[in-house]
């Protein structure tokens, strides 16, 4: 304070405004160097960062290249295979004596003895067989 006796008043009022002026400007200028340090360091974490996704977009893009390469392969390999749904020929036994005791057959509910009967009747309207009388379709209850 012995510096500002030997001033005049204008002199004090300067001296005090550029003290405060360079208080101000150094007060800026360390905040703005605090931000960019800090601005640096979030720019140096986010490019680890990018790097770190990049390398793992790159070997996302590599597995798809490799299932894409497998997919055609296999799509190569493939055979185009059409269906044809075949139907399947009942067998129709004969109705001699033997079937005669046979109702129903394993594989098909068709009954083929009355079909064989029913048939025989048809065939010979007018006629009598031994066969009409021999067999009687019942249904069972």
């Amino acid at each position: 304070m012995s510096l500002l006796k030997g001033l005049t008043k204008a002199q004090k009022l300067s001296f005090t405004f550029l003290t405060c002026l360079a208080a101000v400007l150094g007060y800026l200028l360390y905040n703005s160097t605090a931000e960019n340090i800090r601005g640096q360091k979030l720019v140096k974490e986010m490019r680890e960062e990018n790097l770190d996704l990049s390398q793992d977009i790159e070997i996302v893009k590599q597995k798809y290249d490799n299932l894409e390469k497998q997919l055609k392969a296999l799509d190569n390999k493939v055979v185009k295979i059409t269906h044809k749904k075949s139907f399947k020929k009942k067998k129709l036994y004969s109705a001699g004596k033997s079937s005669k005791k046979k109702i129903h057959y394993r594989k098909s509910k068709v009954n083929y003895k009355k079909l064989y009967f029913d048939l025989k009747r048809q065939c010979s309207t007018g006629k009598k067989s031994k066969y009409t009388s021999a067999y009687s379709y019942r249904k069972n209850r």
